[in-house]
This record gives structure tokens, C-alpha cells and sequence, in this order.
């Protein structure tokens, strides 16, 4: 007894640590992956049948995209930090000819194309996040649109850029839409 205090016995310390260290885990939901190969979500018409269907079969914010992955579930929000935006940072940090051109001659980014089919500016963001790492501001006098696939647009679309630096020979469109884009449904 040190001070009024009673000194556990080991047993109970290695107790109260394990009881303190899983307390203290984040765990992550548990996915079970109910569809496969869902590839593109095509134009904003059929995504809104899409969830909608998904709503009704699973469960309205009971599922979600995402990608299967070294053997778990990854919810796209996830996978997009994880893999859309570290594919760019790699291919843009390894092509430094192709980003002095970026930063040169556009002042923003938008993407029309993803505007018309009501997707996320997934390649805007990603390419915006790496230039941020790079600490390469982007300094040109015109708005450059990633959705009119020509010159500078063309090379950074995400069929050239590498997954993940270059796993497996993919390219990050050939990952994104291909056969590990899946359902996950919260068990």
C-alpha cells in the first residue's frame, strides 16, 4: 500500500489494462458485402433508382459503396482518402514536367463533365490535395476543365493515372470502377 492506496494484484492490473486499452479501440462497423462488381453509377437518373432500390432492399443508411480490399470492406468516403487521393499524390509527385504546367496555367480546377452526371469532383479534390502536399499553389490566369479530356486535361484523367503508383499494372479508373467496387451492408 503506497500513500492509502491499495496496490492491485497483477491479475487484476492486466485486467483493468486490457479492459482500459479495448475501451479505448475504435471499432470499425462490421460490413458484409452483399453485391459485387457494381461498376459505374452512370447518369444521376439511374443512381437515384439505384439507391433508391438499395434503400429499400438493405435498409435506407444501412449500406454502402465501396471497395473490397485486403480481405475487409472499405466505404467509399474511405476509399477515397485511401486510394483515389494517394494515386494522384503519387503520379503527380513523379511528374514533375506535368504539374510545372498545371501550376503555370490554371488558376482553379472544375470538372463539366462530372457536373453533368452529378458526380463528386473526385479528380478536382485529389489533384487539388496533392498540389497541397507538393506545396505547389496553381498560378495561371484561366479556369482549367478537367472534363474537356485534351492536353493537360487528358494526362491527369484518371485512366492514365497509375493505382496506387502502379499495384498490380491498374490504372486508378481501371480500380475505381472495376470488379472490387461492391454493396456492404452494416451487419
Amino acid at each position: 500500500m503506497t500513500r492509502g492506496v491499495p496496490r492491485l494484484p497483477p491479475e487484476a492490473r492486466e485486467r483493468l489494462a486490457r479492459f482500459v486499452r479495448d475501451s479505448n479501440r475504435v471499432r470499425e462497423p462490421d460490413w458484409a458485402i452483399v453485391e459485387r462488381r457494381i461498376g459505374s453509377p452512370g447518369s444521376p437518373v439511374r443512381w437515384q433508382r439505384f439507391t433508391a432500390e438499395r434503400d429499400r432492399r438493405y435498409g435506407e443508411g444501412k449500406w454502402s459503396v465501396g471497395y473490397y480490399w485486403e480481405d475487409r470492406f472499405i466505404p467509399e468516403p474511405e476509399a477515397i482518402d485511401r486510394f483515389y487521393n494517394v494515386s494522384y499524390s503519387r503520379f503527380l509527385a513523379r511528374n514533375d514536367d506535368l504539374v510545372d504546367s498545371l501550376c503555370s496555367m490554371a488558376a482553379d480546377l472544375t470538372d463539366s463533365s462530372a457536373k453533368l452526371r452529378g458526380d463528386p469532383f473526385l479528380e478536382v479534390n485529389a489533384i487539388k490535395n496533392a498540389l497541397l502536399e507538393l506545396d505547389r499553389p496553381l498560378a495561371g490566369p484561366i479556369l482549367l476543365d478537367l472534363g474537356i479530356q485534351s492536353g493537360i486535361s487528358d494526362a491527369m484523367a484518371a485512366g492514365r493515372v497509375p493505382f496506387m503508383g502502379g499495384l498490380n499494372g491498374w490504372s486508378l479508373e481501371q480500380f475505381w470502377f472495376g470488379e472490387h467496387r461492391c454493396i456492404g451492408q452494416l451487419r
